[in-house]
């Protein structure tokens, strides 16, 4: 048949025990129970899936195309919502969709079990528009529900409140959001001036430091503190009086006063001040030496021909030799006041390293003395009072670090005994004040530090692992900082909480190190050289800050901030 007498004949099936009929375009299921349901057939025309102004409702999801990317974003919000507690807020202009993006979005969302918590797709849930008595409407909508939902009634209720409370903190949350928005945008403004300002550390070290501090002031983040550092490093070379002078010696003897050069005509001395050095006198007299001299503040030790000389530096300007070793010693430790030294003897013979070690105690100039050694000293230090002597034993393995009292009669008097980790090597070394020691294992690239006060009973203090390999650590006694270091990094750690050791900063050195950084108590900063200049190292950035701001060409122009900063808001960097 065609056109109007054209016949649609129909068939449904029903599972379980129920029974079908087909009354027109209805179908009529029939339980055993005596239930009946009808499904109507759909209207031939169809729903149109464009309800105009109204909003998508749930039933109406299968229409709700185009936002599924932010559906997905709000149940995540959703959900971390359930697990940090507060409300969720959907805040947009009239019209932009909010009601939609709920009902047919989060909703059917929900429904499908789009949250990660058991149960969630049958949870109850309420929409309302708020009118002036929403509650009352709801509960007269809701009279013929089942006595099952009086108890999430209570629970939509109370969901209800606390919208209300959420719309009248909309525009205080917005705020806030925007605020968070601005700080944001603001911490990446500051980190990309961060990365330009340590680009230009080479070129435009001025501009470098001016950038990073104000960065800093902006945001003070670790990040622009450490860049602050790293930058001010590169503008603050001590001069020397005596600019003729290029070589690749300079040495700074802790702690920290005075330094020299080494060259072919002899060696020169300065007494380094807060932010000059000023030279002392050239020694101009041939010297041969297999070691770096060995400086501190009172003493200066090399090889001369087959015996070491010992010079008193208390005065740069004029030193004065004190004593004479009868033999070549290489010496790498001594007592602060320089009486008692520890060093190298270069051997003839290529058994074993061909070094042995050898102590003396230079009290009186006129007849230095050797004290004998315990055993065959791998490693060994002299404590700064110079009454105890630490060293490990070649006949253990250097499995352990042994520590001696330096009698009066030139005699080594056994004090205890501290077991090193299973390498069984270790290096280590006094902190200023001769409390603490700091040992390094091998291969493991990492510091313990005993404090050592009671010579007969060293205790562990504290450890610090910085990660990577081929550190050094050296210790400052006054302020009770480690710092870590290798020929580029100096890093900074606080040991006030021995359990609980702080990075407090870490600053890339301008050249690489050639030495260990030295502390200066008296000016709170390190010194340190990279073979031709000696550089100033400060850790604290207000310190820096304060320096900063007393040089108007560190600080940065209204140019240079539009640049580097733009939309960032122009601060007072300096007081």
């Amino acid at each position: 048949m065609t056109g109007r007498d054209r016949v649609t004949r129909l068939r449904a099936t029903v599972s379980g025990h129920a029974r079908a009929t087909i009354a027109g375009r209805d179908v009529h299921v029939h339980y055993e129970d005596g239930v009946t349901r009808r499904a109507e057939a759909p209207d031939a025309d169809g729903e149109c899936p464009y309800p105009g102004l109204a909003a998508f409702t749930a039933e109406q999801s299968q229409w709700f195309f185009g936002r599924d990317a932010l559906t997905a974003r709000l149940v995540e919000r959703a959900a971390e919502r359930l697990d940090e507690g507060g409300p969720l807020v959907v805040v947009a202009p009239s019209g932009a969709g909010k009601s939609s993006l709920l009902r047919a979005g989060l909703l059917t969302a929900i429904d499908r079990g789009a949250l990660p918590v058991r149960g969630s797709a049958r949870w109850p849930r309420l929409v309302l528009t708020p009118t002036d008595q929403p509650v009352l409407e709801h509960e007269r909508d809701q009279r013929a529900a089942a006595r099952r939902r009086t108890r999430r009634l209570k629970l939509f209720v109370a969901l209800l409140t606390a919208l209300v409370l959420v719309l009248a903190a909309t525009a205080t949350y917005a705020v806030i959001a925007e605020r968070r928005a601005d700080q944001a945008r603001t911490r990446a403004v500051a980190q990309q001036a961060v990365m330009k300002a340590t680009s230009l550390i080479s070129t435009r070290p001025e501009l470098a430091v001016a950038l990073a501090h104000a960065a800093y002031r902006v945001v003070p983040t670790p990040e622009t503190r450490d860049a602050l550092l790293t930058a001010h490093l590169a503008v603050s070379r001590i001069p020397r009086g005596d600019a003729a002078l290029r070589t690749a010696s300079v040495r700074i003897g802790p702690p920290g006063r005075v330094a020299f050069a080494s060259e072919q005509s002899g060696i020169l001395l300065w007494r380094v001040l807060a932010d000059r050095a000023v030279p002392g006198a050239r020694l101009s007299q041939e010297f041969q030496y297999y070691y770096n001299p060995f400086i501190n503040d009172s003493v200066m030790v090399f090889e001369v021909e087959e015996h070491t000389d010992v010079w008193s530096i208390d005065d740069p300007a004029v030193p004065r030799r004190i004593a004479a070793l009868p033999r070549r010693v290489q010496v790498f430790s001594a007592s602060s006041d320089g009486r008692v030294l520890l060093g190298y003897e270069p051997q003839s013979s290529t058994e074993d390293s061909g070094m042995v070690r050898s102590l003396w105690d230079v009290s009186d100039p006129a007849a230095p003395t050797e004290i004998a050694l315990p055993c065959d000293v791998v490693v060994g230090r002299v404590r700064p009072d110079g009454q105890v002597f630490a060293s490990t034993c070649a006949e253990d393995g250097g499995a352990s670090i042994r520590f001696w009292r330096i009698t009066g009669n030139h005699a080594l008097q056994p004090l205890a005994e501290v077991p090193l980790g299973s390498s069984g090597t270790g290096v280590f070394d006094y902190s200023t004040g001769g409390d603490y020691l700091v040992i390094t294992e091998q291969p493991d690239e990492w510091a313990r530090i005993l404090d050592v006060s009671d010579e007969h009973d060293p205790r562990p203090w504290s450890e610090v692992r910085p990660g990577g390999e081929g550190y050094q650590f050296s210790f400052s006694e006054e302020d009770r900082t480690l710092v870590v270091h290798d020929n580029v990094e100096v890093s900074f750690w606080s040991l006030a909480d021995p359990a609980r050791p702080e990075r407090l900063s870490t600053v890339r050195t301008v050249f690489p190190l050639s030495h260990v950084p030295v502390y200066r108590p008296e000016f709170g900063d390190y010194v340190y050289s990279d073979g031709q200049e000696i550089w100033r190292l400060d850790r604290d950035a207000h310190s820096v800050t304060a320096k900063i701001c007393q040089r108007e060409d560190l600080r940065l122009g209204d140019d240079d901030w539009r640049q580097f900063l733009p939309e960032v808001d122009r601060v007072p960097v300096c007081p």
